[in-house]
């Protein structure tokens, strides 16, 4: 114990840490009083109290500030474990429930027949369905079908109701425009509009259900159900149209 209070004063003086000196008084003090050793305190109080009176009051300041700043230190590194702690297992939690979700897949259901085309389909566009039912609707009930190139590809194949098969966009547009010209009014009321995307084959889809209500020009007027099938092609225009109606079937 002695050769270390020495050496300690020792190194306080050469680097003059004086602070450290008046830790030693502290020490000093409380040992003795709890060995019952004061000729020890005695003995090297003198030495260490000149090391430490030059500096000791600022010293022991110096010693009550770092321990305070220690204390808001480690609160602070402990409240902001905690809480970085709580925003992991959140995270964590977030995971898990996301992955649950995606393991949750129903299992294919068997059918009685095998399916020619495909079974593997998902919503697919929206903006598909907005373009076949401005240019395929709108368009035919506002009379105003200038712009079909726009959105029909120039190798549109199309399957009518009336059993009749048009080519070409251009032989499209010839062919709506005499249909329309027929009519002195037409009104639309569309049911649904899907889109679709089959996954394994890789094309985009867009169904329509719709009732149609024209005004010939005799002013007779007639109602029919309708229902269209639109193929969008790599390029974002319908290229295949299957459509059917119950118009022709009443007689």
């Amino acid at each position: 114990m002695c050769l270390f209070l020495m050496v300690g004063s020792r190194s306080c003086l050469n680097h003059k840490h004086h602070g450290s000196a008046t830790f030693l008084i502290f020490f000093l003090r409380k040992y003795t009083k709890a060995e019952g050793k004061h000729n020890h305190y005695s003995l090297f109080y003198p030495y260490i109290r000149r090391l430490s009176a030059p500096h000791a009051f600022f010293s022991t300041i110096h010693f009550h500030l770092f321990f305070h700043l220690k204390q808001i230190f480690m609160r602070k590194m402990f409240l902001f474990i905690m809480i970085a702690g709580m925003l992991a297992a959140c995270n964590h939690d977030t995971k898990v429930a996301d992955s649950s979700e995606t393991k949750d897949v129903k299992p294919a259901v068997p059918l009685p027949y095998k399916l020619a085309y495909s079974s593997s389909f998902e919503m697919g566009n929206p903006e598909y369905s907005a373009m076949i039912l401005q240019g395929s609707w709108k368009d035919w009930e506002n009379n105003t079908m200038d712009n079909m190139k726009s959105w029909v590809a120039d190798t549109i194949l199309a399957f009518h109701s009336d059993n009749s098969m048009i080519k070409g966009v251009d032989s499209l547009t010839a062919r709506w425009k005499r249909g329309r010209a027929g009519y002195t009014s037409v009104i639309d009321t569309v049911h649904s509009v899907v889109p679709l995307y089959s996954t394994d084959k890789k094309e985009n889809w867009v169904l329509v259900w719709a009732t149609e209500i024209n005004t010939d020009t005799k002013g007779k007027i007639d109602t029919m159900d309708l229902m269209e099938t639109w193929r969008i092609n790599k390029d974002g225009k319908a290229d295949r149209l299957y459509q059917y109606d119950r118009h022709t079937r009443k007689k």
